[in-house]
């Protein structure tokens, strides 16, 4: 596809997704391998589609334009605003926890000059502080994993439901081409769920409707539930 019929596709869905101005179309990386889609929207209104790798070469057109349509809703939902604040409070509560490790080790160093009150504050803070950084980061991943919902039905909003197939087959492959994993290993659910921040393809398939049947381990069949 030429970056000029991606340009007009994508003016076409902001339309549709009630953008003022179409974002920006960006091409990352052509040269490389691999493939991402991702979207960007600044403070002062400006919005980036950004295109990495082969994936406008490597995904049919409707399953292009249900990717892309994906990354539009992000933006009309002006998700990455949030996501930076949330990685922001993150990263703040990492540093203290950093800061509080040297307060603790800096402790047991001294400890045969110092009094044990002050160890104990520190150990009883960090562990506090640890506590509060896990429960924030699992509320932050189920908030992360809710707004990739949001931008699959967006998507679908955009186009229709007909392009419910394409979007999971579309993401899919660029999951797959980001971590290697098998479609069929995508769908699995892990222990450590709780703490990702996109969902299973499992769950973003039936949360639109798709009923996803995997044969051995490399094909996917779909069928749209009406």
């Amino acid at each position: 596809a030429s970056d000029v019929q991606l340009v007009q596709s994508i003016a076409t869905m902001s339309e549709r997704a009630g953008l003022r101005t179409p974002p920006e179309f960006v091409v990352l990386d052509t040269d490389r391998k691999h493939m991402n889609a991702m979207a960007l929207s600044t403070v002062l209104g400006k919005a980036y589609v950004f295109a990495a790798g082969t994936i406008k070469d490597a995904l049919t057109r409707r399953q292009r334009d249900a990717v892309f349509a994906h990354e539009i809703a992000h933006i009309k939902h002006r998700d990455n605003l949030a996501f930076a604040v949330i990685h922001a409070g993150s990263t703040a509560l990492k540093m203290q926890l950093y800061a509080l490790m040297v307060a603790v080790f800096s402790g047991i160093i001294l400890l045969p000059f110092t009094g044990t009150a002050e160890l104990w504050y520190a150990l009883k803070v960090f562990a506090v502080t640890t506590c509060i950084l896990i429960v924030y980061d699992g509320f932050a991943a189920a908030f992360s994993r809710t707004r990739e919902f949001l931008a699959d039905v967006g998507a679908i909003a955009i186009l229709d439901l007909d392009h419910r197939d394409e979007l999971i087959e579309g993401m899919a492959t660029v999951g797959y081409n980001i971590t290697g994993r098998r479609p069929i290993e995508l769908l699995q659910r892990t222990r450590l769920s709780i703490f990702k921040s996109h969902p299973s393809f499992a769950d973003r398939a039936l949360a639109l409707g798709v009923t996803v049947y995997a044969v051995g381990n490399h094909a996917i069949f779909r069928e749209s539930k009406v």
